[in-house]
């Protein structure tokens, strides 16, 4: 089986974002998505890599297409662990905002 697109892995996130990480998590990566504080510097269809401002801080952001699905690692405290952070969200609104 071919593995999806990050662009389309991160569709269900966008449009109605999951029940397990706690809404402040997609609310502050679309706010993060919307002040323009994402910067691609890979965009590829299995793998999107992304710096994010947030503050004073900058996080380095990698979303990739698995045969599971969608791999999301950041390097903030919540993201190092592969959970879903608002750099991964923030990421994944400009993805999905290109089209």
């Amino acid at each position: 089986m071919d593995e999806q697109s990050v662009a389309d892995l991160v569709e269900p996130l966008v449009t109605s974002p999951p029940e397990g990480p706690p809404e402040y998590v997609a609310t502050a990566g679309r706010t993060l998505a919307r002040q323009g504080s994402v910067t691609v510097s890979v965009s590829e269809s299995q793998r999107v890599v992304a710096v994010v401002a947030d503050g004073e801080e900058t996080f380095e952001v990698e979303l990739a297409s698995t045969a599971e699905g969608l791999l999301a690692r950041c390097n903030c405290s919540i993201g190092y662990s592969g959970n879903l952070c608002p750099h991964s969200f923030a990421t994944a609104f400009v993805i999905w905002d290109r089209g």
